[in-house]
């Protein structure tokens, strides 16, 4: 089974993901470094320092009102060696999917190419590494995928500094999506979102927050309605 969180930033998924942990429950990316494991593509020393980077990375508090500078560094790192280590399994692995997942990469790209070249690069690879990690979770009955940062999200982020889009080809994305079982969607109202927004550290972001609510929660509630009426498979939980 694959749950995923959804929401916009500040509503609380990561904490709400850490307040739920239970052994047979992974994050996309530990259970991915456990099939590299499984299907011995790594050693055991190799998985339990990919392991913790993991671990670390995840359990950080969330990086937008984080502000204490040696942690976040060492957080920085940490993700740097893992990504280093996993990315050419990441890129073989890739080759191996992308037929599969093209309509749905085609659409992706259509909206991502409105994007900065910055934020272009990063979704490209954001969503080339989770269409991976959604391949090898999706066919496996084992474990339970847990993650607040999946697909259904990584949606929102495709759209997220965009001004203007066309939400013909966002339908397109959706209907081409590959879905999660359970999607649990966090709600939150402008006047908490402000509390939160407020203890970013960063000035410019703080007041980039500030000024966004509506346009973050009318993007995710456009995409929750469109996920509720059309995936009818997936049992969707709002504010669980």
């Amino acid at each position: 089974m694959i749950v995923e969180f959804f929401g916009i930033p500040l509503s609380g998924k990561t904490t709400k993901k850490k307040s739920i942990r239970k052994n047979n429950y992974y994050s996309y990316k530990k259970f991915y470094i456990l099939n590299l494991y499984e299907k011995h593509k790594i050693n055991s020393l190799t998985f339990r320092l990919l392991y913790f980077c993991c671990l670390k990375i995840e359990t950080q508090e969330n990086v937008l009102i984080e502000n204490r500078f040696v942690k976040k560094k060492f957080n920085k790192i940490l993700k740097k060696i893992l990504n280093y280590i996993i990315t050419p399994y990441i890129n073989e692995d890739y080759d191996l999917i992308k037929k599969k997942y093209s309509n749905f990469i085609f659409y992706f790209n259509r909206i991502n190419i409105h994007n900065t070249n910055e934020r272009k690069k990063i979704l490209s690879n954001w969503i080339k590494s989770y269409l991976v990690f959604y391949s090898k979770a999706s066919i496996q009955e084992k474990y339970i995928i847990f993650d607040d940062e999946g697909l259904v999200q990584r949606i929102l982020s495709l759209i997220f500094y965009l001004k203007i889009f066309n939400k013909a080809d966002l339908k397109k994305v959706l209907k081409f999506l590959p879905k999660p079982n359970k999607l649990n969607c966090l709600d939150i109202e402008k006047k908490e979102f402000i509390l939160r927004a407020n203890k970013i550290f960063d000035i410019k972001k703080k007041t980039f927050f500030m000024k966004n609510y509506n346009n973050f929660h009318n993007k995710y509630d456009f995409i929750k309605k469109y996920i509720k009426l059309n995936f009818k498979k997936i049992k969707i939980n709002d504010n669980n």
